[in-house]
């Protein structure tokens, strides 16, 4: 797996939080049997909103969300591709 790229922006207003991840990751998948390569290019951009009055919990958790949302985007896509 070659991760080409991970970007994380993260805003903080007065009562609003923003949790933004772009990433792109490369991966190679072999059938020696069959002798084939199948080269996977995918990208994955998650985002998330908090607003109102919230904790450092609140935002850690929605951290952790759209990262396994992004992780969980990124396998259905691969499965898809099959």
């Amino acid at each position: 797996v070659i991760v080409n790229s991970i970007v994380i922006n993260k805003i903080k207003k007065d009562e609003f939080y923003r949790f933004e991840i772009n990433l792109n990751i490369q991966f190679l998948t072999t059938n020696e049997i069959l002798n084939t390569r199948k080269v996977y290019n995918i990208n994955s951009i998650e985002y998330g909103d908090i607003q109102g009055s919230f904790s450092l919990r609140d935002v850690e958790t929605l951290n952790k969300n759209i990262i396994l949302k992004c992780l969980k985007k990124i396998n259905q896509k691969v499965i898809s591709d099959n």
